[in-house]
C-alpha cells in the first residue's frame, strides 16, 4: 500500500503545525479504526512493549473523548481495574512495564 493510501485510510486528528520557516505542514495520523496507530513524519510512534501499549491506550481514549475530556477517575479504572491508587502509582513507576 503507497503512503498516499495509507494516508487517506488515517483519520487525522488534531490541527495542523505551521512552520513560518517552511511551507511544510506537520500532521500527527491517527488510525482508530481497526487496529490502532499513530504515524509522525512516516515514522511509526507506538510499540509493542507493555509500557507503550498503555500509553496508546490513554491516547485511544483521550481522543475518543473528544472536546468533553476524560476524568482521571475513569482512567485509573480503565488502566488499572480494582487496584488500589497506591497499587496503580506504583504501576506506573515500575521499570519493567
Amino acid at each position: 500500500m503507497s503512503q498516499e493510501a495509507v494516508n487517506r485510510s488515517m483519520q487525522t486528528c488534531g490541527t495542523y503545525v505551521k512552520n513560518k520557516k517552511s511551507k511544510n505542514q506537520q500532521v500527527l495520523y491517527v488510525k482508530m479504526f481497526g487496529d490502532f496507530s499513530l504515524k509522525y513524519q512516516g515514522r511509526s510512534l507506538i510499540a509493542k512493549k507493555k509500557k507503550e501499549t498503555q500509553f496508546a491506550l490513554v491516547l485511544q481514549l483521550i481522543f475518543h473523548s473528544g472536546e468533553e475530556g476524560i476524568s482521571r477517575e475513569h482512567l485509573e479504572k480503565v488502566l488499572f481495574g480494582e487496584r488500589t491508587l497506591d497499587d496503580a502509582n506504583h504501576a506506573i513507576h515500575r521499570p519493567d512495564l
